[in-house]
């Protein structure tokens, strides 16, 4: 929907990687709950995300080069493999283990977030400040 039905500045598609990522997470313990089941194709491939797509496609060294860009990307991919050790112990039958990964994966979506606002603050230093104004 962010795609194709809207016009956002690159804050704004910060905030979508973001809330991507806390849905990404509550999926995973939806799956673990029973409440959804998710294939492992749907875990495996962080380069497929929104945030993987954009943040390989990136050829500004001022923000690749950056440690608020690698701590991102550093907590993305770790976000995707214990997603991926969550569901893989939950198919092997071990829920204590799943929800052990589910735990860190909760716990990196935290470091995530707040490299994504780190990522924020950088993008405006360099001059991205605009972002779609939402009034309720």
């Amino acid at each position: 929907m962010a795609r194709g039905a809207s016009r956002l500045f690159p804050q704004d598609w910060l905030t979508v990687y973001d809330v991507d990522h806390l849905i990404f997470t509550w999926r995973l313990y939806n799956n673990l709950a029973g409440f959804e089941t998710l294939k492992i194709g749907q875990l495996n491939n962080p380069k497929g995300c929104k945030f993987g797509k954009w943040a390989t496609s990136l050829t500004d060294r001022r923000i690749t080069g950056s440690r608020e860009f690698q701590q991102a990307v550093s907590c993305h991919e770790e976000l995707h493999r214990c997603a991926c050790a969550s569901w893989n112990a939950k198919d092997e039958g071990d829920k204590e283990e799943a929800l052990r990964r589910f735990q860190q994966a909760l716990e990196i979506y935290g470091r995530f977030s707040a490299a994504i606002n780190s990522l924020k603050k950088l993008l405006a230093a360099n001059g991205d400040r605009e972002s779609t104004d939402i009034k309720a």
